[in-house]
């Protein structure tokens, strides 16, 4: 008895490996519903240029720019903070922190302006739970704002215990 698959299948099967592997990946994936972790201990480059708009607002605060959301878990008695600053040349950007919900509607807790120096972000004081910095253009300046920026973290927890394992 042959156990194999179909000799079609498996031609689907390495093309869809192919094109995983070859195409790049979504700017959906730094949007609230996906937010990038942020990572203790290295630095990390990110440019709003290559992701889309998805916060058209702040609470009240318009956005009209592309945006990238990251995300770390503060709890009572964590240490340490984030620092974020933009690239020489990178037009004006502006950080803002959500607590909680990751929406437009939600109220902003915190905002920094990259223009005035790096965004010093301490990790306590915050509600528990999630607390997403969204990274975007100056909603202040107009046209399309967007650039790069780097950010780091020192004393944040990066693992979670989910039901036996890390995450």
């Amino acid at each position: 008895m042959d156990i194999r698959p179909p000799a079609a299948w498996c031609r689907a099967l390495f093309a869809a490996t192919v094109m995983a592997l070859t195409c790049p990946g979504s700017a959906s994936a730094q949007s609230c519903q996906t937010p990038l972790p942020i990572i203790t201990g290295i630095v990390q480059g990110f440019d709003t240029c290559q992701s889309a708009n998805h916060l058209p607002s702040l609470g009240p605060l318009p956005s009209p720019h592309p945006d990238i959301v990251h995300v770390f878990e503060a709890a009572p008695g964590l240490q340490g903070g984030i620092q974020i600053w933009r690239q020489p040349g990178t037009p004006p950007l502006t950080v803002v922190l959500l607590a909680g919900a990751c929406n437009a509607a939600t109220m902003p807790v915190a905002a920094w302006n990259l223009s005035d120096g790096p965004a010093q972000i301490p990790a306590s004081g915050w509600p528990a739970g999630p607390v997403h910095v969204v990274v975007t253009g100056d909603p202040d300046v107009p046209g399309s704002v967007c650039g790069a920026y780097q950010i780091t973290a020192e004393g944040l927890l990066v693992d979670r215990i989910f039901r036996s394992r890390f995450e």
